[in-house]
């Protein structure tokens, strides 16, 4: 009998794995409900102004159902769009690259602009590939550069967010000494580019089938940890799952995953004052903080300014990234944490995979974003008085402020002296202030 109940919970979990996933679209009015149930059965994958779409399971649809929230199923099985691009892909017909073809044009563009372009390896995948960077930098007389990271394909299905990437080296190389601008900011700049973060995930949904994690080995019958909450940014507080089959499992720890630290490393080595990972869809340019929307950043006038300037080139909308939901363990949260960066995720598009006639213009949109960014590199600071821990995001800095105003008579170097989880402050400040007759 037990043989018999042991078997029955591993077929059900192998038929969550690899049953269809429906594409679903779940309108504003619903989208609250939505988020309120466990989000281990969803992934979200893009917004725009009526709603959100979602790849879900068929445990999610049945949750759906019973909870009463109505949504609109626009494929059956998210393959139904994978399948044909795939074909195209191998068969060298799409606008798409293959990952071995992108990584020979990575090689070929360093080997033939060796004066300003260099490759390396910046560390291995699960699956023992490597992650490849390319560094992009004129003549200068500076003693240090603002440098800048730009990278892709975080998620193994988007495969539109390593295009982008990619158009942005060709289009620094290839106008390196002919374009006076852009030689002044390849010459004044260091442009460090990672287009694909995620190559074991790539070569999945390239071969294989929809993938969105990694390929980590969970040693339980799965596969794959989500990157992009896997960062030491509040990690495990919001948007995440602790379940090893969800789409958005974030993994046994903060920078679990080798992918990860080998960008982390590389955001630590070159001190990076901007970046941007580009994602898809939903024609966002989003900035912290990622992980709630309750709270601003101590830099938020200048994160914002800059994500608006740069959605006048691509015509997307500018916001708080937790403002589409929020998401602990994002990269770019833990960018401005630690470096003081300017970070910004931009989603892509209006499709997972953009048809083939669009990539080209896409891609020359946000090559134009990615330059005002460029351009703004090292013109201007964030706030490093308020540089903070994964563990307090700021909400101490405010909440002293706060402090400061309420209780003026009060000791605020005593009140300062607080933990960062809001229950523990009450608890403290309460013993501290009479606040009886107020």
């Amino acid at each position: 009998m037990l043989r018999f109940f042991v078997f029955i919970c591993f077929f059900s979990l192998f038929s969550t794995i690899i049953s269809a996933k429906p594409v679903i679209f779940i309108p504003n009015d619903q989208t609250n409900a939505f988020f309120a149930l466990p989000q281990d059965e969803f992934d979200v994958a893009g917004a725009n102004s009526e709603g959100l779409t979602a790849i879900v399971t068929e445990n999610g649809i049945r949750q759906l159902k019973r909870n009463g929230i109505y949504f609109n199923t626009l494929k059956q099985d998210i393959e139904e769009i994978y399948t044909p691009l795939r074909n195209r892909v191998n068969r060298g017909t799409s606008s798409y690259h293959k990952y071995d073809a992108l990584v020979a044009e990575l090689k070929s563009i360093a080997a033939q602009h060796s004066e300003i372009a260099s490759l390396e390896s910046i560390g291995k995948s699960c699956q023992n590939r490597d992650i490849y960077a390319i560094k992009i930098t004129g003549s200068s007389t500076a003693a240090s550069k603002p440098a800048m990271l730009v990278c892709g394909l975080t998620h193994a299905r988007e495969w539109i967010s390593m295009e982008v990437p990619l158009a942005l080296i060709n289009k620094l190389v290839n106008s390196y000494g002919s374009d006076q601008e852009l030689t002044k900011l390849v010459n004044e700049r260091t442009v460090w580019v990672v287009p694909v973060i995620n190559p074991d995930g790539l070569v999945y949904t390239q071969t294989t089938g929809d993938w969105r994690k990694n390929r980590r080995d969970n040693k339980d019958g799965t596969f794959g940890v989500d990157l992009n909450r896997n960062a030491d940014a509040k990690w495990g507080t919001a948007g995440d799952s602790g379940s090893t089959y969800s789409d958005t499992y974030r993994g046994k720890s903060a920078f679990s995953e080798p992918e990860l630290t080998a960008l982390r490393d590389l955001a630590r080595r070159e001190k990076m004052q901007s970046m941007i990972s580009f994602h898809s869809y939903g024609e966002l340019v989003l900035y912290p903080w990622g992980y709630t929307s309750s709270i601003h950043t101590a830099d938020d006038a200048k994160l914002s300014k800059i994500s608006k300037d740069m959605a006048k080139e691509n015509s997307y909308t500018p916001e708080q990234s937790a403002d589409l939901y929020p998401a602990s363990g994002d990269f770019c949260d833990w960018a401005y944490m630690e470096n003081k960066c300017f970070a910004y995720t931009i989603e892509l598009g209006q499709d997972f995979v953009p048809t083939d006639s669009e990539v080209p213009s896409i891609c020359d949109q946000n090559v134009k974003t990615s330059l005002v960014l460029l351009k703004a590199t090292g013109q201007t600071s964030l706030n490093t008085e308020s540089s903070i821990s994964g563990n307090d995001c700021g909400y101490e800095t405010e909440l002293n402020q706060t402090l400061k105003n309420l209780f003026p008579d009060q000791d605020l170097q005593a009140l300062s002296k607080i933990n960062p989880e809001p229950a523990e402050n009450f608890e403290k400040i309460s013993k501290m202030t009479d606040t009886s007759g107020y």
